[in-house]
Parts: C-alpha cells; sequence; structure tokens
C-alpha cells in the first residue's frame, strides 16, 4: 500500500450506552456516512476509505455513502474487544483492492 492512505471507520453494531449510534441521523446522515465524508475530505486520489463492521444495517448505511465495507469478524466485534488488532486485518483485506472516494 505504499503511497496510500488507508482511512479505517470502526463502526460495531452492539453499543450499549447507545444502541443503533453509528446510524443515528445528524442533519439527515448517519453518523458512519459522517466519517466517510470527513475521511473523504482528507483523501487524495488512491487512497481506501473502509468501514470495519459486524452490523448488516451499518454495512448498507456504508455502502449507500460510497464507503467500501470490510466484515469485522466476531471475535474482535465483542463488548471487550480493543481496536489494536483490526487496523491490520483491514489493510491485509484491502491492499488489493481499489481506491473508493464518495463525497455527498
Amino acid at each position: 500500500m505504499s503511497g496510500r492512505t488507508l482511512f479505517l471507520i470502526p463502526a460495531r453494531g452492539g453499543s450499549k450506552r447507545i444502541p443503533g449510534k453509528n446510524l443515528r441521523s445528524l442533519a439527515g446522515v448517519p453518523l458512519v456516512a459522517w466519517a466517510g465524508r470527513i475521511a473523504a475530505a482528507a483523501a487524495t486520489p488512491g487512497d481506501l476509505i473502509v468501514c470495519s463492521t459486524d452490523d448488516d444495517e451499518i454495512a448498507t448505511a456504508a455502502s449507500i455513502w460510497g464507503i467500501q465495507v470490510l466484515t469485522r469478524p466476531d471475535a474482535l466485534a465483542t463488548d471487550t474487544a480493543t481496536s489494536t488488532p483490526w487496523p491490520g486485518t483491514a489493510s491485509r483485506s484491502t491492499s488489493s483492492r481499489s481506491s473508493s472516494r464518495h463525497r455527498r
């Protein structure tokens, strides 16, 4: 991935404090899409914007807003899982994919 930046958006579906928070609307746009918009504003040609999620509804919302989706393994989608291991998983999974930039 030399010369490219991988923007990773963690969006686990099992929030206990604010259920469904990644799908909550802010000014008519889901929170996960706001993260994608911010990444797109910082991205350059060839960069990847990827949402890592375990939730089908979040995956659908991210896709609608032009964000590539990487299904997060169950072991990395628990209440006690940290964010430390999944960037390596995402990097390996996206190394052969084409760029995804989308602005709305």
